[in-house]
């Protein structure tokens, strides 16, 4: 359970300081306060620590409880990681649309009609 842990905690927590900072810069807040809330949504080491010191305990203790053999842990590290880069992707694609909007429009470049054609 491990390795499926070392994959989703970093990405719950990019996925949490992303939508916290997403929503300070949608509410048009100073850049200095945008990046001091993402220094802060950030998970403290020693809370990152209990959760991957606990998690897969926790984990394959209630994977067990409803029956669900350890010999499918690779299928959990694969759906996982998918996951993972799921996520990973959709931050992407929301990242480029905000530089895409925010770029200033670029020149007409439609070359002008010929001289005599239409």
């Amino acid at each position: 359970m491990r390795p499926l842990f070392e994959q989703l905690i970093p990405t719950v927590e990019a996925l949490t300081v992303n939508q916290l900072t997403g929503r300070a810069e949608k509410a048009h807040l100073p850049a200095s306060l945008v990046k001091e809330i993402e220094r802060d949504a950030k998970w403290s080491a020693v809370s990152k620590q209990a959760v991957n010191l606990a998690a897969p305990q926790v984990a394959a203790k209630w994977l067990n409880k409803s029956g669900i053999s350890a010999e499918n842990q690779p299928e959990l590290v694969l759906g996982t990681a998918l996951a993972t880069i799921f996520a990973s992707h959709t931050m992407l694609l929301r990242k480029l649309d905000k530089l895409i909007t925010s770029r200033p429009s670029a020149p007409d470049v439609t070359r002008p009609a010929e001289e005599g054609k239409p």
